[in-house]
């Protein structure tokens, strides 16, 4: 190869090596894809950057092998103003026992934990210590190490299933070491059929799942899964004309812009005629349990936490069994005119209204802010 010239070289062969030559691309190949064909080519042009590179089992009935490769990268985060705990537990709020926990919290004595507490935080501080001590008894959860990040999981498939995965995958080996044996070839093309028909029906209960459960919000939610769309704020263009990558330029960057379409506040209160006699007066508000269980029924059962830890999937279980000291804590709260300080931080997040881009970045025009505040919040607003 290293004496031939260019011109009896073909015309591919001669674009691919003026890309690698020119870009300075290095080619890496584990083994050949189809049978003893090198289909497959893998360009790089920074060898390091790769740790692993393997061929394994053709995706479903292809008779082409996958290529599988390791990339080295860093991923960095902010955590200002977060606990910096090494492990946080993760409850697994759709599989607890809440008719235990209402039981348990039927039977405590409000009036005895709320004796001693005199200012709003207080009082919340009590109410949750409580309650924090009910979930770590009847909701299950896992311990999750914060300083390794978040590996992706692939779909999780039934132990029949698996156990087709793995005779395929045993079956690939066993062909690749001895390409013209027909009866291993036979058998693998029975066992990949087999494998797709399971994957095919366990995919078809799943959505028959969605449909049966008569869920709208459990079907949009497998609607976006399908989509593939992240969670995560992708690249954004600042006002300067730069692209921010990090999640600290990003967090800064929307910060700016939120601020700058939002009024700023010039603490004067603005003039405000009254509507009713001076007589009028509204002395007494009383928040009443039924009034309480009723506007929590309103409420959507989600499974992600607010910034108090508590999820509103929580609240519309044991609403019944904590009723009472809720309204307690609502009357006392209204009494003295405060409120705890927990309910005044809010979850911020960023949505994109219309997915419009310049280039590979998002423009801010078209990101929203997105409030996610305590469930109680919701509750005392609107009795």
């Amino acid at each position: 190869m290293a004496n031939e010239t260019m011109a009896n070289r073909t015309m591919p062969e001669t674009v691919v090596r003026f890309f690698c030559v020119e870009w300075f691309y290095t080619v890496h190949t584990a083994a050949p894809t189809r049978l003893n064909n090198l289909l497959d080519l893998v360009f790089v042009n920074d060898p390091l950057i790769m740790s692993n590179i393997e061929v394994v089992s053709p995706f479903s009935t292809s008779d082409r092998s996958v290529v599988n490769i390791d990339i080295l990268y860093a991923k960095t985060s902010v955590t200002v103003g977060l606990d910096k705990r090494d492990k946080y537990k993760c409850f697994q709020w759709a599989q607890g026992d809440y008719d235990g926990m209402c039981r348990y919290l039927a039977e405590r004595n409000w009036n005895d934990v709320f004796l001693y507490c005199l200012t709003a935080d207080h009082l919340w501080r009590a109410f949750c210590e409580i309650l924090d001590d009910t979930i770590d008894i009847f909701v299950p959860f896992v311990m999750i190490d914060s300083s390794h990040g978040v590996k992706p999981r692939g779909k999780r498939y039934p132990r029949h299933i698996q156990k087709l995965i793995a005779r395929k995958r045993s079956l690939w080996r066993q062909r690749r070491l001895f390409p013209d044996n027909i009866i291993l070839r036979a058998q693998y093309n029975n066992v990949s059929k087999e494998c797709k028909s399971a994957i095919q029906r366990f995919e078809l209960s799943l959505e028959k799942k969605v449909i049966d459960a008569n869920n709208s919000g459990q079907f949009f939610k497998y609607v976006k899964k399908k989509l593939g769309r992240s969670h995560e704020v992708g690249i954004l263009k600042t006002a300067s004309g730069e692209n921010a990558i990090t999640d600290q330029s990003k967090a800064n960057t929307l910060n700016s812009f939120f601020s700058l379409v939002n009024a700023r506040d010039n603490n004067e209160a603005p003039e405000f005629s009254p509507r009713v006699n001076e007589s009028t007066m509204l002395d007494n508000i009383q928040f009443r349990p039924e009034t309480i269980v009723k506007l929590t029924k309103k409420i959507k059962p989600k499974l992600s936490q607010g910034p108090d830890g508590y999820s509103s999937y929580l609240l519309t279980k044991i609403v019944p069994a904590i009723v009472e000291p809720v309204s307690m804590m609502y009357q006392s709260f209204m009494s003295v005119g405060r409120i705890p300080m927990m309910w005044k931080s809010a979850i911020i997040t960023s949505g994109v209204n219309e997915p419009e881009r310049t280039g590979t970045a998002f423009r801010l025009e078209f990101m929203q802010p997105e409030r996610c505040s305590c469930s109680s919040v919701t509750v005392f607003e609107n009795a």
